[in-house]
């Protein structure tokens, strides 16, 4: 028996600044963000799901300092 996800209606997104955005659509909520260009000095690139929902991976490449 699999587990069911308990969250539906949710989005992920990521934007050219780094920053992966984890949205309620129902409700337009953001629920969490993870800006990877201050943590990792990282721009998120790419991102795909697992075929169930429960996992992502995502892609990303060092931004240049300058």
């Amino acid at each position: 028996m699999s587990k069911q996800i308990k969250a539906k209606n949710v989005l992920c997104t990521i934007d050219s600044e780094g920053r992966l955005k984890h949205w309620h659509v129902t409700s337009s909520k953001c629920l969490h963000t993870i800006n990877l260009t201050e943590t990792e000095g990282k721009a998120a690139v790419c991102m795909d799901f697992s075929s169930d929902g429960t996992k992502f991976i995502l892609g990303s490449e060092k931004k240049d300092s300058g």
